[in-house]
């Protein structure tokens, strides 16, 4: 990813706190990266699965209700294996 002009990378940040889905978001925009944003693990998965190439780095919260994080990375590495996938957590 360091080699991409940043106006080429694209990154999903799941996490069920829409707060947080909002700090994201503003920081992303200050610092120009595009992003798309999902409160629903299950959601993000159909689209990031469904979009192969779209995204160059997944955000995904640890625990949330719908799918864990680390389920739900599983999950996308089933189909895009070498996609860069980040936890975070509140814990």
């Amino acid at each position: 990813m360091a080699d991409q002009n940043l106006a080429s990378v694209r990154i999903a940040v799941v996490d069920d706190e829409k707060l947080l889905l909002e700090v994201f978001s503003s920081l992303m925009r200050q610092h120009n990266y595009h992003a798309d944003f999902f409160s629903n693990p299950l959601k993000a998965l159909d689209a990031i699965v469904g979009n192969p190439g779209r995204y160059q780095l997944v955000i995904s919260d640890i625990r949330m209700p719908e799918l864990d994080g680390i389920a739900f990375a599983k999950k996308i590495r089933i189909v895009l294996p070498d996609l860069p996938i980040m936890f975070m957590t509140g814990d």
